[in-house]
């Protein structure tokens, strides 16, 4: 049997999150995150095969992205520390 959750003390009660008897609703179910994973997983993997070069492309922005973003970081530090 649930307890009401307004009436009783909450100190003397599971959480109720490991047994589902409550839901937060800031975070989405487990079923749907592995949902939209498998789903992400599988459009890159169509992507990689339909797209090979424009695939490629992303991913070279993207490290060069972080290359430049830690390039910027050692410019500033260097302007700190001098």
């Amino acid at each position: 049997m649930i307890k009401n959750i307004f009436t009783e003390d909450a100190s003397d009660r599971p959480d109720p999150g490991i047994y589902g008897w409550e839901m937060d609703c800031r975070r989405p179910p487990m079923q749907v995150k592995k949902v939209l994973t498998y789903l992400l997983v599988a459009f890159v993997v169509f992507y990689l095969f339909t797209r090979p070069a424009q695939a490629a492309a992303a991913v070279n922005g993207v490290f060069d992205g972080i290359v430049n973003g830690a390039n910027q970081l050692a410019v500033f530090f260097s302007s700190v520390l001098t």
